[in-house]
């Protein structure tokens, strides 16, 4: 568990601020502490999103295409970071999202971001271990209007 001391950015009071552990206190936040965290989160609450995030399944791509993109990322890296005394590993994402009692298997959902004209779109591809060819799925993180659900485009992180 790691916790340290930091200065409210607001009431300017200083708090305990829990980076991580196994016991995260609700209201918990880099910048605000727990009261102003609260406050903040209470008026939120009357706010609506105007916005949301889906993935929807797609053929823009292929798994072909998908496993090449990680390839690459991974030659990339590789090569960028070769002189490196001290070597960083490349961070895949791998979930685990379903659980299926009958076969006692998880779910693979792998998170791939996309390259070339695919470039700052997220592209996720799933399948069950038993059933590979069967069941996977590819999807795209799409961006909806919250209030209509109409399509806007695809989602975009910032920074």
């Amino acid at each position: 568990m790691i916790v340290v001391n930091k200065r409210c950015v607001h009431c300017k009071d200083v708090y305990r601020y829990h980076y991580s552990g196994s016991y995260i206190p609700r209201h918990n936040d880099s910048d605000y502490c727990p009261i102003c965290m609260k406050t903040i989160e209470t008026a939120l609450e009357s706010v609506p999103p105007k916005r949301i995030k889906k993935s929807v399944e797609t053929d823009e791509v292929d798994l072909k295409t998908l496993k090449q993109w990680e390839k690459d990322t991974i030659q990339e890296h590789e090569k960028k970071t070769s002189n490196d005394e001290i070597k960083f590993p490349l961070m895949k994402q791998v979930f685990s999202k379903l659980y299926n009692w009958e076969k006692e298997e998880h779910e693979v959902v792998e998170r791939v971001n996309g390259r070339d004209e695919h470039k700052n779109k997220v592209f996720y591809y799933s399948y069950w271990p038993s059933n590979k060819i069967e069941s996977l799925k590819i999807t795209v993180e799409k961006e909806f209007n919250a209030e209509t659900m109409e399509e806007i485009g695809y989602w975009k992180y910032y920074k």
